[in-house]
């Protein structure tokens, strides 16, 4: 088997969160529902909030 190779956007940060059950709950049924990752959630999460900050 070949090593995998780096695309140009891989990514190099990581962040780690600790979520009560009820965020934890409403990560996991967005998944579920847009049939994503849990990280594609908050990655949207998080350019939704941008663009709300830009609109101001």
């Amino acid at each position: 088997m070949s090593p995998r190779t780096k695309s140009d956007d891989s990514k190099r940060r990581r962040f780690e969160i600790r979520l009560d059950d009820e965020m934890w709950n409403n990560l996991n049924e967005c998944s579920e529902k847009l049939q994503t990752t849990k990280t594609e959630v908050i990655n949207k999460g998080i350019l939704m909030v941008k663009s709300e900050i830009e609109k101001k």
